[in-house]
């Protein structure tokens, strides 16, 4: 077996590149890529590609700015959903039974189990929520379900504690730079 790459290491944002072609054609059915610029915000109205339910759209056409700058909102971090979108650096601490992302963003700790285990059925929600891992070839494939309900832009539109995320991440050619979609 091919051993994995190592990405342990400080990343610090970047959004020029563009993804992998051939990650993308591997990517399941009905896959979104969220296209967001990090630093730059999405206007009104705009949901980075994402097919969004009647229901949400209705939510996030009522929400006003001035209702997330209230005492008791405007310090509330976000979930991984939004908070992996931002253009802050993390560090990866790497091994062979769990990885751990530390996001520099709420200073947000993830752990992504790398040993085989499924997500357990009684786990409470949280922003980071439950990851597992594994590794398709040198791409690092996480998992995470688990997740409470929290903003998925920064315009209005949420996601249900229902939400399952599955993100991908791999080394550039050159192997300082760090990709994820």
């Amino acid at each position: 077996a091919q051993k994995p790459p190592d990405l342990s290491g400080y990343w610090g944002p970047g959004r020029a590149a563009t993804p992998d072609p051939e990650i993308v054609k591997r990517l399941p059915p009905n896959t979104v890529v969220l296209r967001d610029a990090g630093a730059v915000e999405f206007p009104s109205g705009e949901y980075g590609g994402l097919r969004v339910k009647p229901a949400a759209l209705a939510a996030a056409k009522r929400w006003k700015a001035e209702d997330d700058m209230s005492i008791s909102r405007v310090c509330l971090p976000p979930s991984i959903v939004y908070a992996m979108q931002g253009p802050f650096p993390m560090e990866i601490h790497q091994g062979t039974e769990l990885i751990v992302l530390k996001l520099e963003y709420y200073d947000m700790v993830r752990i992504v189990f790398m040993d085989g285990r499924r997500h357990p059925d009684k786990v409470p929600h949280s922003k980071v929520g439950h990851s597992i891992g594994r590794w398709e070839g040198n791409t690092l494939v996480v998992d995470t379900v688990k997740i409470s309900a929290s903003t998925i832009t920064n315009n209005g539109l949420d996601h249900s504690d229902a939400v399952h995320v599955v993100e991908r991440f791999w080394l550039g050619p050159d192997g300082r730079t760090l990709f994820g979609l």
